[in-house]
């Protein structure tokens, strides 16, 4: 109790933001840690985190960071939406990102960024060809996996085979 200071948390936010500016993305990171163990219902620094973590390519830590930021505040917090459904897209877990660009269209309905995002993630789902990789990151995700074992959707597959 005595280590969360929103004040605190909020000088070492701003150092994070001066690591961030000037491109070292690792110290940005400690940063927003530090400063979100400071102050832990602050969402705007767990956006912070979650960008920096995308910088570095580390995607699936910057998607944990957008989805608590995401818990404390899901109304005006556009950045996390789109952030999200850009790890997801840039993680090729497309239908994960056009579900996270959804559940923020009802949250924001029209808003540009979001159906520009939208549009490109469909554009690359009706574009891409055969992907390996695609496949096998669909294939162990657990959704997925729940889906191909409803008999409904064996039937429906078992149907295709057979007569495509």
């Amino acid at each position: 109790q005595e280590y969360i200071k929103p004040e605190i948390a909020e000088k070492v936010k701003l150092e994070g933001n001066a690591h961030f500016k000037n491109g070292r993305f690792p110290e940005a990171i400690k940063s927003y840690r530090d400063a979100h163990k400071r102050n832990p219902k602050d969402y705007g620094i767990l956006n912070n985190l979650g960008f920096a973590m995308m910088k570095i390519r580390e995607y699936g830590e910057a998607i944990k960071s957008f989805d608590k930021s995401l818990e404390l505040n899901q109304k005006d917090n556009l950045k996390a939406w789109l952030r999200k459904g850009q790890s997801q897209f840039y993680t090729k877990e497309l239908h994960k990102s056009l579900e996270t660009y959804k559940q923020a269209l009802e949250l924001f309905p029209g808003d540009k960024a979001l159906l520009a995002a939208q549009a490109k993630v469909n554009d690359s789902i009706n574009s891409s060809e055969y992907d390996e990789e695609r496949i096998a990151r669909a294939k162990s995700d657990p959704e997925i996996q729940a889906i191909l074992r409803d008999p409904s959707v064996q039937q429906v597959l078992k149907e295709m085979r057979e007569n495509p």
